[in-house]
């Protein structure tokens, strides 16, 4: 059985994995030089760090349910009754509610991984200005509370900001624009 920790720990890994495989095709440098690789690398490094963190946390409270006899509220009440809940149905036990089975949010996990291969496209073609405003005004996207307006700041304030981080005070060697071919 799945639970919501090991398969966001292993989500977290596989897009820490994508980050850094695609960050060795730039020079990583060193911690004194970093080139353009180098914080694709290090963050996709962190960032499969914490998913094996959460993976494992997530095995651990499988296993020490199953190791126990303790069962998660939520499934005792599932086996209680012997009916399986649909999505959306609120489970009851002993007269309150447990929890409610909610859909996944797609649409933040696909402007996540959109906004993760636009970046990965467009840093070559377009350089960092474009792949830094099309990554966060996509990823902004993903939250329903958003409005384009909203996203459209967000991004203009983001991409000034990683410019002056990144190209002046890191001076990552990505060019800031290229044209595209």
């Amino acid at each position: 059985m799945f639970s919501r920790d090991v398969a966001g720990g292993l989500l977290m890994m596989v897009v820490g994995s994508a980050f850094s495989y695609f960050g060795w095709a730039y020079d990583v440098g060193t911690l004194s030089q970093m080139g353009p690789g180098f914080m694709p690398v290090a963050l996709g490094g962190i960032l499969v760090l914490l998913g094996l963190l959460i993976l494992v946390n997530g095995l651990g409270f499988i296993v020490a349910g199953a190791n126990t006899g303790k069962i998660p509220p939520g499934i005792a009440a599932k086996q209680k009754d012997g009916a399986v809940p649909q999505l959306g149905e609120e489970l009851h036990h002993s007269g309150g509610p447990l929890e409610t089975i909610h859909w996944p949010d797609w649409r933040g996990l696909a402007a996540i991984v959109l906004a993760i291969v636009a970046f990965v496209m467009l840093a070559e073609k377009g350089g960092l200005i474009v792949a830094t405003f099309a990554v966060v005004f996509i990823s902004a996207l993903g939250d329903r509370n958003n409005r384009l307006r909203d996203a459209l700041l967000l991004s203009a304030w983001v991409t000034v900001f990683g410019v002056a981080v990144f190209y002046y005070g890191l001076q990552i060697r990505l060019p800031l624009l290229r044209s595209f071919r």
